[in-house]
């Protein structure tokens, strides 16, 4: 997975405390000069430097680097033989291909073996800000990436059944819990419409009365019923909010059984789940947007829309967990 666009990580990934930088050159004096520049441009910055491909390999081995930055021609093994073997031991820490020789067969070489970045050596200081810059970006992308990953593991082990659909209402992203609700697999749910979810004649309903609530009250929690694929029907405990791109977040949890099922009764959910003011003080509900695809298709991830859903996971699974089980969903079972 990648986050392409620097602009979308959001601060809480942005504030290091230290970037270690490994800087591998077999000129000693641009080197030095490199490294006050990149340390001046930012405190956080750590240069660490080497002259050859197998001492840079021997300071992975002892020191904590958060980025690579390498020159291709060297003396023995060259920036390209560098990145193989940085790859073979981890496969995504940035690496920055910063080369006075340029040319578009090293770069095609350098994009294969899974180069982050590739830069061409100039005249001047200016060039090293570039490389300050591209560097922020790297490890901010890296880290980005590293807590997308973490979320979604989150996600894809938690208890309550946690889907995400479209603005059209297809599911993009469905957990482990919610298909064991619905009785379906995962991969049959992906790319299907909620609606195949409903029995008859409660699609109207949840058009009518639940899905306008979501926008108009910033969040919405009640009870519905699901047909699961054997047909039989479960009673929900049942979250919904929007992100900032149209995507919903659609929680779902059955209600603990004592026995209290009285159908037609009118529907909880007229109070929101959370506050309805939307979070943040921004448009919309302030929690930006989230993947535009996900399970199997490139994903494309902003980070920034996750967190605030993962926010909203939290205060919303907090209230399904105190709900009861009656069935006040004013749907029949």
């Amino acid at each position: 997975m990648s986050i392409d666009d620097p602009a979308e990580i959001p601060s809480v990934v942005r504030g290091r405390e230290s970037i270690n930088v490994l800087h591998v050159d077999d000129d000693g004096d641009l080197l030095q000069l490199a490294a006050t520049v990149l340390e001046r441009h930012d405190d956080a910055f750590r240069v660490l430097t080497e002259t050859t491909v197998d001492d840079g390999l021997g300071r992975l081995e002892t020191d904590t680097v958060d980025c690579i930055v390498s020159d291709y021609e060297m003396p023995g093994r060259d920036g390209l033989d560098f990145l193989r073997a940085v790859r073979e031991r981890d496969p995504a820490i940035p690496f920055i291909l910063f080369t006075g020789k340029g040319s578009e067969e090293i770069a095609s070489e350098a994009i294969s073996a899974g180069v982050t970045e590739y830069l061409q050596k100039g005249p001047g200081i200016d060039q090293y800000t570039v490389l300050a810059n591209r560097i922020e970006n790297a490890v901010s992308r890296h880290d980005a990436e590293r807590l997308v990953s973490r979320a979604y593991g989150a996600m894809d082990t938690a208890r309550e059944g946690i889907a995400l659909l479209d603005e059209d209402g297809y599911f993009q992203y469905v957990n482990q819990a919610y298909a064991d609700i619905t009785g379906y697999e995962r991969s049959a749910l992906i790319g299907a419409h909620w609606e195949r979810l409903y029995p008859d004649g409660h699609v109207d309903r949840m058009y009518d009365e639940i899905l306008p609530a979501v926008p108009r009250d910033g969040r919405w929690s009640g009870q519905t019923v699901y047909e699961r694929a054997d047909g039989d029907r479960v009673l929900t405990n049942h979250a919904l909010a929007y992100t900032g791109d149209g995507t919903m977040i659609c929680l779902v949890q059955e209600p603990d059984d004592d026995g209290g099922a009285e159908p037609g009764t009118e529907p909880q959910g007229t109070e929101p789940a959370v506050q309805t003011e939307p979070a943040g003080g921004g448009g919309g509900n302030g929690l930006g947007p989230l993947p535009a695809t996900v399970m199997g298709i490139s994903t494309v991830l902003v980070i920034g829309g996750l967190l605030g859903a993962l926010l909203l996971f939290g205060l919303v699974i907090a209230l399904l967990r105190r709900g009861g089980s009656r069935n006040d969903s004013g749907f029949e079972l």
